[in-house]
């Protein structure tokens, strides 16, 4: 059978399978069906499951069982809603790959995550599009198979990607696919051992209704980390009951971990599964004083929220915790914990045993001289420049074992010319501790330079300096025109044919090519103006020889190089003369669809219409739909009752509205005339029409 090398493991190649896969159920092994108990992994199951979205999502499958299990017979596997069970489903290669040749031990965990480099690599370049981070750091090392996701932009190829497997990965989104593991018996039995995520009591099989309450906890599937309890011995083919109406009646933890971020620590729980306690030995630490019994954990001053808490306490198995900061308007721009916040630490079990600490913040101590970021509120009203690792945006202040450590920004430096006060503005020091700048050259400036140095000196006079990075001046990199205008044009013009003032029909600083026509009653070339969006810009202009040539001979073309420049922008506009219509024999044409793109992310709609004819068009006159129907007559009568009025629109007539809801209610499928819309399209011109979903 083929085989080949993925994340140096060695994959069986599935796709090879020609023969039909069939299930058998642990009701048919129950009940003596065609496999025998002895034959069946009873033991495997799926341990813990992140199922929000692609970017860390990751499963623990678990031996559970008294006896080893080569991993090399079992199949990891989704089941994707929209008309799917059990009894037909079919095999999807893609969305299936077989475990790698390894003996799990009983007790032992395997992970599986997936992986994310490209991006990481693209952003060390410099590049706008692509994240900083994706992959947590420690799943490089926890997960024992890596998954390796498509990544954005990676035409250019450097990319790793994992097939079969990426597909899956990539498909992870609020917990609506059924992730299975499936033992294969022989070449034409096997048996499903263990799903989390499959609700089956949709209409025709899996219910796309996701994400899932578990365990009392409202949209676990999209909020939180499942974890099984270890009183959990043997899989379930049954998640929707499975998962319980509380805690008490499920077989699963939920520990709330809203939103992906890379940059947070992974929690304990994941590559171990255990009868774990919590108790006074849960949280150790030689740093931190813990008060279990009076629930309280005083910790230095400087210690970082979100994870910063537990960095400071000896790693133990089966852990998780969720960072509660006070809700102190002045203090919630902070990065460092502040004395009101919460740790509740849940410890996984055969129960989840949870537990809230009050944190208390100790006063700086004599040596205390180090700084810690704090966001910054915007004109809305809303922090920016932090999330819960407290590190996007700037500035970003490292802790270094070496103690050398730097202020910086998200993509290098703080911002070029940063003002003094702003960056002390975002710094949070000891209160019994000073601080001063110690500027390139040595002469003081408002303005901070790459290199300059903020030395921090503690109230027992023990000094500490940060580097501070600032990014170079970046030259302005704007090559659009902000317009293009005919200074010379009649000003009986203005307004009609598309006119703007003197500003040519359909202008945009992103439409690069245009076609214009030169009224019959003026003489001469236009000398059209281009004007630049910055004013650093350089504008360049090649003239038309004539208005009677060849389209070069015809055609304007402003070349606009930035500041930068680097970026440069061509904008080319053809005069057409205008005919007398005397010399000109009319063509009525019909309307054809000239552009069209249906249902782009499944959501957005757009087209042009054009005329082809040489005399204006009335589009009022025609209907534009959009519908699952190939005959005219069901298209018009569909969607006209009471209750279709958010579904209105699969069908437009140009200049014209449908009522508003409340006459819909009374009088569905009337239109009334929309003066916003010109329905009028003339010779040569497009009709373009979208919509949007928001």
């Amino acid at each position: 059978m083929p085989h080949f090398e993925t994340n140096n493991l060695l994959f069986i190649n599935i796709k090879t399978i020609t023969m039909k896969l069939k299930f058998l159920l642990f009701a048919l092994l129950l009940s003596g069906g065609v496999l025998s108990a002895q034959d069946t992994i009873r033991g495997l199951i799926i341990s813990e499951a992140k199922l929000a979205n692609q970017a860390d999502a990751y499963f623990e499958i678990t031996n559970m069982g008294d006896d080893a299990v080569d991993l090399g017979v079992i199949e990891f596997g989704e089941l994707r809603p929209w008309g799917t069970s059990w009894e037909n489903w079919e095999p999807v290669a893609g969305r299936r790959f077989m475990l790698p040749a390894h003996i799990l031990e009983p007790g032992a965990s395997f992970v599986i995550s997936g992986a994310y480099d490209f991006e990481p690599k693209e952003f060390a370049k410099g590049l706008a599009w692509p994240r900083e981070k994706v992959t947590k750091d420690e799943f490089w090392t926890i997960a024992d198979m890596l998954i390796h996701n498509e990544e954005r932009n990676n035409e250019a190829g450097g990319d790793s990607i994992t097939d079969p497997g990426y597909e899956m990965f990539g498909d992870i989104s609020g917990g609506r696919s059924c992730f299975f593991i499936r033992q294969h018996i022989n070449e034409t039995d096997s048996v499903v051992l263990d799903q989390v995520g499959g609700v089956f009591d949709g209409d025709n099989g899996l219910n796309s209704a996701y994400p899932f309450d578990v365990a009392g906890v409202t949209e676990a599937t999209n909020e939180g980390i499942l974890i099984r309890k270890f009183s959990v011995k043997t899989g379930n083919l049954d998640f929707a009951n499975a998962r319980g109406i509380g805690e008490d009646d499920s077989e699963w933890i939920v520990v709330v971990e809203a939103g992906q971020n890379a940059f947070r620590d992974v929690m304990w729980t994941v590559g171990n599964h255990g009868d774990y306690h919590l108790d006074e030995n849960t949280l150790i630490s030689d740093v931190a004083d813990v008060d279990f019994s009076g629930k309280t954990i005083t910790v230095p001053w400087g210690t970082r929220r979100a994870d910063g808490v537990m960095e400071l306490m000896v790693k133990k198995p089966g852990v998780a915790w969720i960072y509660h900061v006070a809700p102190v308007l002045e203090d919630s721009a902070s990065f460092a914990a502040h004395t009101g916040d919460q740790l509740e630490v849940i410890v996984a079990g055969n129960v989840g045993e949870r537990a809230m600490f009050d944190i208390i913040v100790a006063d700086p101590t004599a040596d205390a001289n180090m700084v810690v970021p704090v966001g910054f509120m915007d004109g809305g009203g809303f922090w920016r420049g932090q999330n819960d690792a407290g590190i996007l945006g700037w500035p970003r202040v490292t802790a270094h074992e070496d103690g050398n450590d730097t202020i910086w920004g998200i993509r290098g430096g703080i911002p070029y010319a940063t003002r003094t006060d702003t960056l002390l503005a975002r710094l949070e020091k000891p209160a019994n501790a000073t601080w001063e700048f110690e500027f390139v050259g040595g002469i003081e400036r408002a303005d901070l330079a790459d290199g300059d140095m903020l030395k921090v000196t503690a109230s027992n006079g023990t000094i500490k300096t940060y580097y501070i990075a600032v990014t170079a001046i970046r030259q302005n990199a704007d090559a659009n025109l902000l317009a293009i205008t005919w200074p010379d044009i009649p000003e009986f013009y203005y307004g009609i044919f598309g006119w703007v003032g003197d500003t040519i029909p359909g202008f945009g600083p992103t439409l690069y090519n245009y076609r214009i026509q030169v009224p019959l009653d003026v003489e001469g070339i236009p000398a059209l103006v281009g004007k630049a969006e910055s004013a650093n810009a350089k504008v360049e202009v090649k003239r038309a020889a004539s208005l009677g040539g060849t389209v070069e001979d015809r055609t304007i073309t402003f070349t606009v190089t930035a500041e930068d420049d680097t970026t440069v922008t061509n904008y080319t506009v053809e005069l057409v003369k205008e005919k007398n219509p005397v010399n000109v024999q009319p063509y009525h044409a019909e309307p054809f669809l000239s552009e069209f793109v249906f249902w782009e992310s499944w959501s957005n709609s757009f087209g042009e219409i054009c005329n082809p004819g040489n005399q204006p068009l009335d589009l009022s006159n025609y209907m534009i739909a959009l519908a699952w129907n190939t005959d005219p007559a069901g298209v018009i009568q569909s969607r006209m009752l009471p209750e279709d009025w958010l579904d209105r629109f699969d069908k437009y007539v140009p200049g014209y509205k449908w009522v508003d809801e409340a006459t819909w209610q009374v009088t569905p499928g009337i239109l009334v005339q929309d003066i916003n819309v010109n329905p009028i399209v003339m010779p040569g011109d497009v009709f373009a029409f979208g919509g949007i979903w928001q």
